[in-house]
C-alpha cells in the first residue's frame, strides 16, 4: 500500500519493504521522493501539529490489555536549542532518522523571514553534528 501510495504522489524513486523505515533488502529512497511524501503530510493539520512537539505522551494497551503510557521527546536538535538556526530561519519541525545504511538524515519545514516556505532534505551524512553543519549551511541560502 505505502508502494502504491508514493506512486500516486510521483515518488517513483522508492521502495518501501516495511513500515518503519529501517534497513531492509529492498527498501530506498530518494531526497525528492521524501520530499514529495513530506510536501502531502503537510496537508494534514495533525501532522503539522505533530512535528512541532517537542515532546509528546502517548498511551497504549500492551498484549494483555493493561494500559501504558510513554513518553517521546522530539529528536531535532533545533527545537531543543542544540544547534541554532541561521538568522534569517525559522525551523517549524521535521523528521531525522539514523540507521548504519542511511547515515543521518535531516528533513524540515523552514520559513525565511520573508515569508517563505521551504522543504530541506539531506540524507546520508556523515555524523550527526555534520548533518547540522550541513542544514545550517543550506537553510542560510533561504531568502
Amino acid at each position: 500500500l505505502m508502494n502504491s501510495e508514493a506512486a500516486e504522489l510521483g515518488a517513483t524513486n522508492c521502495s518501501f519493504s516495511n513500515p518503519n523505515g529501517l534497513t531492509e533488502e529492498g527498501h530506498y529512497m530518494t531526497a525528492y521522493d521524501l520530499y514529495l511524501i513530506f510536501q502531502e503530510a503537510m496537508q494534514y493539520d495533525l501532522f503539522n501539529q505533530i512535528i512541532q512537539m517537542s515532546s509528546y505522551t502517548t498511551t497504549y494497551k500492551d498484549k494483555n490489555g493493561a494500559e501504558k503510557s510513554v513518553d517521546v521527546k522530539n529528536s531535532n536538535q533545533y527545537l531543543k536549542g542544540t544547534y541554532e538556526m541561521p538568522p534569517n530561519v525559522t525551523v517549524i519541525g521535521g523528521k531525522t532518522g539514523t540507521t548504519n545504511a542511511a547515515g543521518h538524515c535531516l528533513l524540515l519545514l523552514s520559513r525565511s523571514s520573508a515569508g517563505t516556505s521551504y522543504i530541506s532534505v539531506i540524507m546520508k551524512d556523515t555524523s550527526g553534528e555534520n548533518l547540522y553543519k550541513d542544514m545550517t549551511t543550506l537553510l542560510g541560502l533561504a531568502k
